[in-house]
């Protein structure tokens, strides 16, 4: 669920119980917790105010570890050029072409 969320296909309060927990000018800060087992405790947000852009992720995964993953100088809606990405396929695994592609 939380990976559904973040590349945007799940929907969060379906998914999540969801808490405010810092509110500020700038960012929101908000707890995610798992509606359904899940092998994390929760998941929190830091979302810029301007534009809801995803500046921070923290996961407490059930063991107590935290994990947190800044996003910075990102910039959205660029087209690399074809050359800049090349990915080639591990020995031994099926690569899947969705239609289209």
């Amino acid at each position: 669920a939380a990976l559904q969320f973040m590349l945007g296909e799940g929907q969060i309060l379906e998914s999540f119980d969801v808490h405010a927990t810092g509110c500020e000018a700038a960012r929101v800060t908000l707890r995610l917790l798992p509606k359904h087992e899940a092998t994390y405790e929760w998941l929190e947000l830091e979302v810029e105010a301007e534009d809801g852009a995803i500046a921070v992720t923290r996961v407490q995964d059930i063991l107590g570890n935290l994990t947190e993953v800044r996003f910075e100088n990102v910039r959205t809606n660029q087209a690399p050029p074809a050359s800049r990405v090349r990915f080639e396929t591990p020995e031994g695994v099926k690569e899947l072409r969705l239609p289209g592609s």
